[in-house]
C-alpha cells in the first residue's frame, strides 16, 4: 500500500532489465496478479512483441505506445474465461508521447480468421472531444461488452491505436476470450448458443 501512496510511476525489473514503465497500479498488477499469466493481461514487452503493424507511411518517431490491455468480468479479476450472461470490460492504457490531434482507439472483435464481428472506437464515446488533441501522457480506454451479447465461442480481440498520418499501432489478434453460453434465465433449449452476437 505505501508505494501506491508514495509513487504515481513505477519501473517492473525483469532479470536485470525493463519489463514495464508504467502508472503504479499498472505495473502492481503485472507484478502482483498470477491471472495475468491465463492471457487476461498483457504489458509491456508482451505487448511490443505483439505489434502487426506500426507506423504511419513516412518512419518516424513514435508517438504512441500501449502499456497494458486488460479483459476482465464483473469480480474485475483479469481472465479470458466469461460466462455470456456476465459484461466482460476490456481496459486500454496508453501513452501519448507527444501531443497530436484526432487520436483513433479503434477495438474489434473478430473470429478466428481476423475477421471483424464487432467494432467499437473512442469516436463513438459521448467525450470523443476529449481525444481530439490529448496532451502527452498516460490514459486509460474502457469498452464494456454488455451481458448476453456473444454466444459460445472462442473470440479475439484486435486494437489499433492511430494519430492519422502520424503513428499507428496494430495488434492483430492480440489476445483471445472463451464466452461459455449460460442460457437465458436458465434456460438453454432453443436457444441458438453458437450464434456469434446474441
Amino acid at each position: 500500500a505505501a508505494i501506491r501512496n508514495l509513487c504515481p510511476r513505477t519501473l517492473l525489473i525483469d532479470h536485470g532489465t525493463v519489463a514495464l514503465d508504467a502508472t503504479t497500479e499498472i505495473a502492481l498488477a503485472q507484478y502482483l496478479q498470477p491471472e495475468r499469466d491465463s492471457g487476461g493481461m498483457l504489458v509491456g514487452a508482451e505487448l511490443e512483441h505483439r505489434i502487426t503493424r506500426r507506423g504511419w507511411d513516412k518512419p518516424g518517431k513514435p508517438t504512441l505506445r500501449c502499456v497494458a490491455v486488460r479483459l476482465s468480468g464483473p469480480d474485475q479479476r483479469p481472465r479470458t474465461g466469461f460466462q455470456s450472461d456476465e459484461a466482460i470490460t476490456l481496459s486500454i492504457t496508453y501513452e501519448c508521447l507527444a501531443s497530436h490531434c484526432d487520436l483513433r482507439i479503434v477495438v474489434s472483435v473478430v473470429d478466428e480468421d481476423n475477421v471483424p464481428i464487432l467494432v467499437t472506437q473512442n469516436a463513438d464515446a459521448a467525450e470523443s472531444r476529449l481525444f481530439y488533441h490529448p496532451a502527452a501522457g498516460l490514459y486509460r480506454s474502457t469498452t464494456v461488452f454488455p451481458p448476453n451479447l456473444f454466444g459460445e465461442k472462442r473470440f479475439y480481440i484486435s486494437l489499433r491505436l492511430v494519430f492519422p498520418h502520424i503513428d499507428q499501432l496494430d495488434f492483430d489478434k492480440l489476445m483471445s476470450f472463451d464466452v461459455r453460453f449460460a442460457g437465458y434465465n436458465n434456460i438453454q433449449y432453443l436457444s441458438h448458443k453458437e450464434a456469434f452476437l446474441r
